[in-house]
């Protein structure tokens, strides 16, 4: 996002939850997935917020799909997350776009994007990373109900912190290259998340690549 003067950053980031049931009026609003490729202008349809400063607004949401699995083990239940999968997307309704504002603008708008699929890759290496070391979430409890009810706690802790990260690192990011005014530091920056996003992917692919079992052929 881009000021025109000084004021408070806003960066809308929503988190929900897809697991059959809706998260929420949310659920119902228009996305598209950070695997569609790079933004576009014409992508940030949504309403200049009264009284905004800001030339545009990415508005992100991070998703994520989930299973798991409940057994019982004597008197007690045993629930365990079997998989979880995250993932990036864009909204373009809570995203705007201030006419005639700077073309070079959309590249700072596309870094607050790139910031949330970073959390997001680094959150999804290391839950494949304890699962593949077999640090699986377990909760035992004496009800089937209390131990799904801890699993969605989990979840809950899971989206938490991902939020603060994202945050974070959006509120970093815009002080640092202020912006998207100081063209050397936005550059910079741009530069190395592209390169944390590359290696992010490669690190994933490889885990994968490992995690998967072999068929053998007679």
């Amino acid at each position: 996002m881009r000021l025109v003067a000084h004021a408070l950053v806003y960066q809308a980031i929503v988190l929900s939850c897809l697991c059959n049931v809706a998260s929420g009026d949310d659920s119902l609003a228009p996305e598209r997935r950070y695997d569609a490729g790079p933004l576009s202008i014409v992508e940030f349809t949504g309403s200049v917020k009264p009284g905004s400063n800001a030339q545009a607004n990415t508005g992100t949401r991070v998703m994520y799909q989930y299973r798991y699995s409940v057994r019982q083990v004597g008197r007690k239940f045993v629930a365990v997350m079997t998989s979880i999968d995250l993932y990036t997307v864009f909204l373009p309704e809570e995203s705007w776009w201030v006419p005639d504002s700077e073309p070079e603008l959309l590249d700072h708008e596309q870094g607050h994007f790139d910031v949330a699929e970073i959390s997001v890759r680094k959150s999804q290496l290391a839950l494949a990373t304890a699962k593949a070391e077999g640090k699986t979430i377990t909760i035992t409890s004496d009800s089937r109900k209390d131990s799904i009810k801890s699993i969605m706690a989990k979840i809950d802790e899971i989206r938490r912190l991902i939020d603060l990260q994202i945050s974070e690192d959006n509120l970093e990011y815009d002080r640092v290259t202020r912006h998207g005014t100081h063209a050397s530091a936005q550059r910079e920056k741009r530069r190395i998340q592209r390169l944390t996003l590359d290696r992010l992917a490669e690190d994933l692919e490889a885990l994968n690549s490992t995690s998967t079992p072999t068929r053998r052929t007679r």
